[in-house]
């Protein structure tokens, strides 16, 4: 028996004072303060309390947090609305480079009129896997950028292990670039060509898009909704059943394809069962009643956010499940490292360094060329001294041959680092047609958007040595 995705408590007690009756809502409006002092309120019941606003004078119109709030939803709908605008630029450079796409999710229910007041950070986007490096290429074009810092050659090195890629462009643009609806599902040829098939055409802030089907936009919001702490996916479900009900027979066809009985299941039963949600019981019945492997179950009870603590096998078994189902063909996404060389520091390399000699008079610089008797082996060990004028949680190098991305080098900066000269060393295994090959180094700074206007010297590096180990 799969359990309903019920969130945790405090998020769940928001949830019933937004959607349920009046005199329930009071009363889980009531309990929600008794529990949570609002100074310690996390970013999802924020966003929660953002759409609660509306409701609050009705539900507690003498509560002291009215106007706290208040000024919490104006604040987080001003920057859902400018997040909104700038974010859709990038439809527009897809749509000029001719890539088909798909807007889901959170911006898909403002196109459908659904959203109301719910908050929006960014924009997901769906493209077609054999479409994924033209719109990369074409995103990187229009300025857009990895979100953590990342080239463009290293985002299309990786984009096949990942399920979607984060971009980001100053100020406020923020998008996901998705070659698959969800982060675990199986593929099957005629799901997927029915999700572009049934998508339908709409204008949202003066641009043309595309939005999924009712029944696809359904499963997208249980799927993610059982494995996510926040409570958007129940806003969103609450507003499409209630106004734009699913054909449920379609939806139990895909849900079956996808093999996501699991997550539809549990996300349908918490609504029907706490939120009094109009689910009809021969849904729920047949969800039921699907075929769900070990694996599958072992995947979803792991990687899911219910009401209860976070065993700690619960990351082994997952990972244990996730890799039998990527052997049985599903998408999943996997680590980076899988399809590219990421090295990071660590206490051999800083050991193989010390028998390097010294390089004369290294200077400061974004991009450094490493001579082929640097390079002569098939391990490369190297230290880098690198120069950061503020805070910064991760920099990341490329390797390059050529115009080839051929590794990466990546270091994790602790969150109380302010700025400042950090030393680290790296030992790097080439691939065979890098070793004993030039090769250059960049320089690539995790975007920060707070400091967009600091002055003086920028990031940069230098390499104090180098060579074959």
């Amino acid at each position: 028996m799969i359990r309903p995705a019920r969130p945790r408590p405090s998020i769940d007690l928001l949830l019933k004072a937004v959607l349920l009756p009046l005199d329930e809502a009071r009363n889980a409006w009531r309990a929600w303060v008794a529990l949570r002092d609002f100074d310690a309120v996390t970013a999802d019941e924020v966003r929660l309390l953002a759409v609660l606003s509306a409701r609050l004078g009705d539900i507690d119109p003498d509560s002291p947090l009215r106007p706290r709030i208040s000024g919490v939803a104006r604040a987080d709908w001003t920057r859902s609305q400018v997040t909104l605008t700038r974010s859709l630029d990038a439809v527009d450079s897809l749509e000029r480079a001719g890539v088909p796409f798909i807007v889901f999710k959170g911006a898909a229910h403002y196109a459908e009129g659904l959203a109301r007041r719910r908050v929006l950070f960014d924009i997901d986007v769906l493209v077609r896997e054999t479409d994924l490096a033209a719109a990369i290429d074409a995103l990187f074009a229009d300025g857009w950028k990895g979100a953590r810092g990342e080239s463009r050659a290293f985002v299309r090195a990786v984009a096949s292990a990942r399920i979607s890629i984060n971009l980001a462009r100053h100020p406020f643009g923020d998008v996901d670039l998705h070659r698959s609806l969800f982060h675990r599902s199986f593929p099957d040829r005629d799901a997927d060509a029915a999700v572009w098939a049934t998508a339908r055409r709409v204008v949202l802030s003066g641009h043309r898009i595309s939005v999924p089907a009712d029944e696809v936009a359904t499963l997208v919001s249980l799927a993610h909704g059982a494995h996510s702490s926040s409570g958007d996916w129940v806003l969103d479900l609450a507003a499409r059943l209630g106004e734009r009900p699913p054909d449920w027979d379609a939806f139990l066809d895909l849900a079956v394809r996808w093999r996501l009985a699991a997550p539809a299941c549990a996300g349908l039963a918490y609504l029907r069962q706490d939120l009094g949600i109009d689910v009809p019981g021969s849904v729920l019945t047949a969800l039921a009643a699907a075929p769900v492997s070990f694996a599958e179950r072992a995947s979803h009870w792991s990687h899911g956010r219910q009401d209860r603590r976070r065993w700690f096998l619960e990351q082994p078994v997952g990972q244990v499940a996730d890799n039998v189902l990527r052997r049985r063909g599903y998408r999943l996404a996997a680590s980076d490292r899988t399809h590219l060389t990421i090295a990071r520091p660590g206490f051999r390399a800083a050991r193989a360094v010390r028998k390097l000699p010294a390089r004369v008079d290294p200077a400061w610089g974004c991009r450094h060329a490493l001579t082929w008797e640097e390079t002569g082996g098939r391990d490369l060990a190297a230290e880098i001294e690198v120069r950061l004028p503020g805070p910064v949680r991760q920099v990341r190098f490329d390797v390059m041959h050529g115009d080839e991305l051929v590794a990466g080098l990546q270091i994790r900066l602790p969150a109380d680092f302010r700025g400042g000269v950090c030393r680290r060393a790296f030992l790097l295994a080439l691939p065979d047609q890098a070793a004993g090959q030039p090769l250059t180094v960049s320089l690539h700074e995790r975007p920060d958007h707070g400091a967009a206007g600091r002055s003086g010297p920028g990031p940069a590096f230098r390499i104090l040595r180098a060579g074959a180990f």
